[in-house]
């Protein structure tokens, strides 16, 4: 799970064969403000495959 805005975050995990699986949105909620997600994921045969 990562911040939308973390661009760095978003690309290594693509990098390393994760699959982006969605946004849930205000999925974190702070005093001060909710906070969308994204959601990654990859499959155990993948991450053998890499």
């Amino acid at each position: 799970m990562t911040y939308p805005e973390n661009k760095a975050s978003n690309q290594l995990l693509e990098k390393l064969g994760f699959q982006k699986e969605g946004l849930l949105r205000s999925y974190i909620n702070r005093p001060e403000h909710s906070q969308d997600t994204c959601i990654y994921s990859i499959l155990k045969e993948e991450w053998k495959q890499k």
